[in-house]
């Protein structure tokens, strides 16, 4: 079984290097796609040599997931520090998960120095690309339920999120709910 993953990942690869960004994306997403799927199956070897080259390849969702595995210690042995690495490499490249992973680090000092501006930072780059986790993380900080909170719902809602329309109509905010029901 490994001898077949590690030739189906020399041949993927060699697509990734030979072919348009666009079916290189492709192979990346169905790779990424084995190794969780050998993953959620438990067998971490498998996952981890399909997911090492895609990180190295700088294939964000494969550097976040790599994060999540040393950050959680699955895997891999438990390394924060390693694993807030990759999330930043992957927040850098344009991935809002990782984005908010990194913003986790800097909230709970683990991996990274607790740093209250640098979780602001990168759980607002975080929300403003799309992460809805972001987005009701942020609400949250409105202890009043006022505009800061009724913005992020209301985003978060826009983006399909359940917790946050639910959220909205508790708050009697039900313009703003009605609204993003009528706008999917």
């Amino acid at each position: 079984m490994i001898a077949f993953i590690r030739a189906l990942v020399v041949c993927l690869s060699a697509t990734v290097l030979f072919f348009p960004p666009a079916l290189a994306d492709e192979a990346q997403e169905k790779l990424l796609d084995q190794a969780l799927a050998a993953y959620d199956e438990g067998d971490f070897e498998a996952a981890r040599s399909i997911i090492l080259p895609l990180a190295h390849a700088e294939y964000p969702d494969a550097m976040n997931a790599l994060g999540l595995m040393y950050h959680d210690g699955f895997v891999f042995l438990n390394d924060p520090e390693k694993g807030c690495d990759w999330f930043e490499r992957a927040a850098n490249a344009g991935n809002p998960a990782s984005m908010y992973n990194l913003s986790v680090c800097f909230n709970s000092g683990h991996g990274r120095p607790k740093n209250e501006t640098q979780m602001l930072r990168w759980r607002t780059m975080a929300a403003k690309n799309g992460s809805t986790n972001a987005m009701i993380n942020l609400s949250s900080r409105d202890k009043t339920e006022g505009e800061e909170y009724r913005y992020w719902m209301k985003m978060a809602a826009d983006h399909g999120s359940t917790y946050a329309k639910v959220s909205l109509w508790l708050q009697d905010y039900e313009d703003d709910v009605a609204w993003c029901m009528t706008a999917r």
